[in-house]
């Protein structure tokens, strides 16, 4: 798969990762694995992650803590 056919996929992964962000019972390794994602999304397409963010202070404060 090429990087321009990974990014065109962002917005499913989103979709797939927020929920799994959202649990409270993943290990570490893997609540940071889903984060890392999350931030790397976030910093190179904005768009697609800032609209689970909107107006939800404490999911940002959880993802960069």
């Amino acid at each position: 798969m090429m990087k321009t056919e990974f990014r065109q996929l962002y917005d499913v992964i989103v979709a797939f990762l927020f929920p799994c962000f959202l649990l409270d019972d993943l290990s570490l390794p893997l609540a940071n694995a889903v984060r890392g994602m999350l931030l790397y999304i976030l910093s190179s397409q904005p768009d697609i992650v800032r609209p689970y963010l909107e107006d939800k202070s404490i999911y940002w404060e959880r993802l960069t803590s």
